[in-house]
């Protein structure tokens, strides 16, 4: 089955690329690929994207895991600002989001997840994959669908920062094949306290990261920076050392693809978990600035201090040439309503005879 750290790389590839109407194909580890939605699965995904949902499959060929990955609505563009900063109208614009029950997801999105699913499942299926290793996957909101489909489908779920939920149908009970990954402070911790949650505390693992004002929940909310607190075990320690590090990575703009984290995230995957690399070359170089007294400055020198040092690790010239953004096998984003990536040829699952 697929690892969380697989799952986590997943969650974050599905909320940008082509899904979600990014500027390139996003890195995946070694050995994993998306696959093309089969035509009759087609529909239902730009039916998920035009909820602000969206699905994708990932195939592992060499293990024959697969995982289907859901992105959620955009939360950022859902909260007004001044929730952004005061924890009294954080919760308060939270509740208003997601309902006094949590995320329900409701029964044409659902219909619309479960044709997709099983359309990719029945097309893996002829060609030999076994539907036997089918994981789940999401992010936030997308998490939310994500747990709705494996106790639909009785099927292991990994699930990352989750809005509060209810399965339709399946009462407010724990469920054993969830499993949920959170970082302690992050915005939806905030809403899973006072509204249903279906997983037990036993499968819940939050990830101790350091002490963070309420008005960076949001910052500690990205998939990305999830994702990165995976990819190298000492970062979470790091970061309750050195507050700085997150507004240095995950501060710079309102935009996630323009934060100094994702270029180093993308060179790991490039190479590889635990192998050399853009993002463990700066975390090498960061716990060394105590040692070197580059602390003994004012909090926003140091924070200056480590985005410098990510931007020299994260730059084309530090870890080489950026890839092709569109290579032959997807297609670029097109207008608001333009041609859905899915219908172009693809690598991986084909389309059913």
């Amino acid at each position: 089955m697929a690892s969380p750290l697989e799952c986590a790389q997943l969650a974050w590839a599905v909320g940008i690329g082509p899904m979600a109407g990014g500027a390139h194909r996003p890195a995946l580890l070694p050995g994993w690929k998306a696959l093309q939605a089969p035509r009759l699965a087609a529909q239902a995904e730009q039916a998920l994207r035009g909820g602000g949902f969206g699905a994708r499959a990932y195939l592992n060929p060499s293990t024959g895991d697969m995982v289907m990955a859901y992105r959620g609505r955009d939360l950022l563009s859902a909260l007004p600002a001044p929730a952004r900063q005061d924890l009294p109208e954080l919760l308060l614009a939270l509740s208003l989001v997601l309902g006094t029950q949590g995320v329900e997801i409701g029964t044409e999105q659902r219909r619309q997840a479960v044709a997709h699913c099983l359309a990719v499942v029945e097309s893996a299926q002829r060609q030999g994959q076994d539907p036997g290793r089918l994981v789940f996957t999401g992010h936030g909101m997308g998490a939310a669908l994500a747990a709705s489909m494996a106790v639909w489908l009785e099927r292991p779920a990994t699930l990352f920062a989750a809005a509060p939920f209810t399965v339709v149908g399946e009462g407010l009970g724990h469920h054993d094949t969830l499993n949920h990954v959170s970082v302690h402070g992050e915005l939806m911790g905030y809403a899973r306290r006072a509204m249903p949650f279906a997983v037990s505390a036993q499968r819940d693992r939050v990830i101790e990261a350091g002490q963070a004002p309420v008005r960076q929940a949001l910052a500690l909310h990205r998939m990305d920076l999830h994702l990165a607190l995976l990819l190298d075990e000492r970062l979470p320690a790091l970061m309750q050392r050195l507050p700085e590090l997150l507004p240095a990575l995950c501060g710079g703009s309102p935009d996630p693809a323009h934060d100094l984290i994702g270029p180093l995230i993308e060179d790991q995957l490039r190479q590889g978990a635990g192998a050399p690399s853009a993002l463990r070359r700066f975390i090498d170089d960061v716990e060394k600035l105590p040692l070197l007294g580059a602390f003994d400055t004012q909090p926003g020198g140091r924070q200056a201090l480590i985005a410098l040092l990510a931007i020299l690790h994260g730059s084309p010239a530090g870890r080489g040439a950026r890839p092709s953004p569109w290579p032959a096998d997807e297609a670029p984003p097109g207008p608001a309503g333009g041609t859905p990536h899915q219908r172009r040829p693809g690598v991986g699952v084909g389309e059913p005879a």
